[in-house]
C-alpha cells in the first residue's frame, strides 16, 4: 500500500543519517574538528574489523580541509567481490548510520560493490583513504592512506 511505502521511505530517510545532514541548513547542531575525528576513528576501528571491506575514503569539506561546524563527513566504502560481502558491507553502513543516528552526527555514507560508483565523485578532491586492502584507492587517485 501507499502508507506503507512511505513509512518505509521515510524511515530509510531517517536511518540513513540525511536528517542531520539536513539539520546543518535548517537547526545546525554544531559539531567540533574533535568529534570528527573522533567519529572518523571510530569508522577506521569498525571497517578494519571488517573482512568484507576492502576500502573506505572521505570526501568533501574533510579532505579538502574546508570542515567547519556545520560540515558532514562524506564517506565511501568498497567491499570485496562478491555477494555476500557486498551483503556485510550494507550491514557495516547501517552500523556506522545508526551510531551516527544517535549521536546526532551528520554522516553521509555509501557502500558500492565496484570502483565504477566511485567515477561520480569529483575527481578535484583527493580523497582521505583511511582503508585501502587491494591499493583500488591509492591506484585511481594516486594517494597513499591516511593522506
Amino acid at each position: 500500500s501507499v502508507s506503507a511505502v512511505i513509512m518505509a521511505h521515510t524511515l530509510n530517510w531517517i536511518l540513513n543519517g540525511h536528517i542531520f545532514v539536513l539539520m546543518r541548513y535548517v537547526a545546525p547542531v554544531a559539531k567540533t574538528e574533535k568529534q570528527f575525528e573522533q567519529y572518523v576513528e571510530h569508522m577506521k576501528y569498525v571497517v578494519e574489523r571488517s573482512s568484507c571491506i576492502d576500502a573506505v575514503a572521505i570526501y568533501g569539506s574533510y579532505c579538502r580541509g574546508e570542515l567547519h561546524k556545520y560540515s558532514d563527513l562524506d564517506a565511501r566504502m568498497l567491499t570485496k567481490p562478491g555477494l555476500w560481502n557486498g551483503f556485510c558491507g550494507a550491514l557495516i553502513t547501517l552500523r556506522l548510520r545508526f551510531t551516527a543516528f544517535f549521536k546526532a552526527f551528520p554522516l553521509d555514507i555509501y557502500c558500492y560493490r565496484n570502483m565504477q560508483f566511485m567515477s561520480t565523485l569529483s575527481e578535484s578532491e583527493r580523497p582521505v583513504i583511511i582503508l585501502d586492502r587491494s591499493s583500488r584507492l591509492q591506484n585511481a587517485y594516486n594517494t597513499d592512506v591516511g593522506a
